[in-house]
């Protein structure tokens, strides 16, 4: 029954990229279910992604899609010790939001939520010029512009949204210069050294080894699954 919906999702939306749903929930571990719909050219980074959370990956094909399906293990923790794209971030917001440590992530001045670790702004100038390109060559890109932002790389950070780090967070102009030399890689890199030279000035703790490597490892399946450049 399962498979047989997701055959219906896949023919609907085939762009999706993520789907989660939580499977069971204790005090020190919430169980997500994970399905990743791609393409057959992005299996490879899709299997590294998933492994490096997961130990056990299903995997179906369906037609020019392929299926896989995980489980992930997601401690109940801190808000910045959570890595994923944003709506990934967004479902541990609502499981965790009345844990400990997570009474201020809707605060507007604060944490304001998940944060767009490239900015809304941004993706809307990249989605325009991938939509001009499908255009010059007579194609229409399959996905649109809430389905690239829903699934991007994001971050939960405290100062997200305050008044003294708005810019640092919001620098779109930074953003595009680095996509266009160094592609979605060149921006992650810049804003993970640079938000940990931010955490050491407040005495806050820097972003993990690993929170960094499932945060690069899951925007590059994400950039290659809807065609944005990786590196340049």
């Amino acid at each position: 029954m399962r498979l047989a919906i997701l055959l219906i999702f896949v023919s609907v939306n085939c762009f999706a990229q993520n789907i989660y749903q939580v499977i069971t929930k204790t005090p020190q571990v919430i169980r997500v279910g994970r399905t990743a719909i791609v393409s057959p050219s992005t299996v490879p980074i899709a299997r590294t992604s998933l492994f490096n959370r997961s130990p056990e990956i299903l995997t179906e094909k369906v037609k020019k899609q392929v299926i896989l399906q995980t489980t992930i293990n997601q401690p109940i923790c801190k808000p910045e010790e959570v890595a994923g794209g944003y709506n990934y971030l967004r479902l541990a917001n609502k499981e965790m939001h009345n844990e400990d440590g997570w009474e201020d992530v809707a605060c507007s001045s604060l944490y304001n939520g998940a944060h767009h670790i490239i900015n809304k702004s941004v993706l809307e100038v990249i989605f325009t010029d991938l939509r001009f390109r499908a255009r010059a060559h007579g194609e229409v890109l399959p996905f649109n512009l809430a389905d690239v932002q829903s699934n991007a790389p994001a971050v939960f950070h405290i100062y997200h949204n305050h008044p003294k780090y708005r810019h640092f967070f919001h620098d779109r102009d930074r953003q595009l210069r680095l996509y266009y030399s160094k592609g979605v890689f060149g921006i992650l890199d810049d804003f993970l050294k640079r938000v940990n030279e931010v955490n050491k000035a407040v005495g806050l703790p820097p972003y993990s080894e690993d929170f960094k490597k499932t945060t690069l490892l899951e925007a590059e399946l994400w950039a290659k699954h809807y065609g944005l450049k990786w590196k340049r």
